[in-house]
């Protein structure tokens, strides 16, 4: 598995250009766990399994906050997403929400 690693030092600033697919899409939404700050990610797709784990970070404490919606536009369409996470207030996922998910973390 692939690990960051933050010591103590200069602020951890990053642009990751990442596709409009659900796999790429996936793994930055968790790293919203890791940090209190908000995490802006761009060109999120419309899928049943980012939704999903959106609904699941939101029972562990994380505030999602949803642009780029616009009317009449195709399920797949692109936006930007916003998670802010001050305090983690569960650990553990609903079985009910996990089990429909297609992908595995």
């Amino acid at each position: 598995m692939d690990r960051i690693r933050t010591v103590r030092g200069n602020a951890l600033n990053s642009f990751i250009p990442i596709s409009g697919t659900k796999t790429p899409a996936l793994t930055p939404l968790i790293a919203s766990l890791l940090t209190s700050d908000t995490l802006t990610l761009e060109n999120v797709p419309h899928l049943a399994d980012v939704e999903l784990l959106m609904r699941i970070l939101g029972n562990h404490g994380v505030d999602v906050a949803v642009n780029g919606r616009r009317e009449r536009q195709e399920d797949a369409y692109s936006r930007t997403i916003h998670f802010t996470c001050r305090t983690i207030v569960d650990t553990t996922a609903p079985y009910e929400l996990v089990s429909k998910m297609r992908a595995s973390f």
